[in-house]
């Protein structure tokens, strides 16, 4: 869930400081954001491997890389 806020202040800074009024624009600030999201995504898959190799389970559960997919399939995945 702590992602989650992370990206959606992410979000809501980038748009307050532009206001996206062509199609184009919007391209390209989603073409950006699914980079920043996918980087995102690694990391916390690199965190979830360490520790499940730590045994550490608790750690583990924090790192929410399903929510993390979850807004990449509704933003940036193209049907």
């Amino acid at each position: 869930m702590r992602i989650i806020g992370l990206f959606s202040l992410l979000f809501i800074t980038s748009i307050s400081h532009a206001e996206i009024t062509t199609q184009k624009e919007a391209d390209v600030f989603l073409e950006k954001y699914c980079i920043a999201l996918v980087g995102e995504i690694e990391r916390s898959y690199v965190k979830q491997n360490n520790h499940v190799f730590k045994k550490d389970w608790k750690g583990n559960n924090e790192i929410s890389i399903n929510e993390l997919a979850d807004v990449y399939s509704k933003l940036c995945v193209k049907n």
